[in-house]
């Protein structure tokens, strides 16, 4: 559009300086009111390409801006991101840290409880010699309806141990 308007400017300007220069010494000139329309068209054609440069060079140095300002976001989102990476690890690692520290209490507490039923099993064995107890042998039993005799004598056995 800029070229299509400079060059009809140009061509109009051209057209009346030949005009001009074909009427030079003679009477019937141009008027000068057509001569300064002229001039301020080529003058205002001139200022409103300069602003439009301006206005462009304008908006390519805000498109400009706003991508550093978007490029500076995005590196900040990306730096946020990997702190909040980094603090989930590290909460990560504190949990696990103080599962193996759970876990590990609970194997000193399980040896521990193995520890003492060791312990009771042998006390068991022991006390199990100590006492001598008789055979499973059915003929060593009492039947309930024994007679009173028969008690007084598996009292006594009870006793002796």
């Amino acid at each position: 559009m800029q070229e299509t308007i400079t060059q009809k400017v140009a061509t109009a300007g051209m057209l009346m300086d030949t005009m001009l220069d074909a009427l030079e010494g003679r009477e019937d000139v141009l008027p000068e009111k057509w001569i300064a329309e002229l001039e301020d068209v080529e003058e205002g054609v001139g200022r409103w390409e300069m602003d439009g440069e301006r206005v462009v060079l304008e908006g390519r140095l805000r498109l400009e801006e706003m991508i550093i300002r978007q490029s500076r976001k995005e590196e900040e989102a990306r730096e946020r991101e990997k702190t909040l990476l980094v603090l989930e690890q590290e909460r990560s690692a504190q949990e696990a840290r103080a599962e193996k520290e759970a876990a590990m209490e609970v194997m000193e507490k399980a040896e521990e409880t193995d520890k003492r039923l060791q312990e009771a099993l042998e006390t068991n064995d022991i006390v199990a010699e100590a006492i001598n107890l008789p055979d499973d042998d059915e003929s060593d039993w009492i039947e309930p309806d024994s007679n009173p005799k028969d008690l007084e004598e598996l009292f006594s056995k009870l006793e002796d141990v």
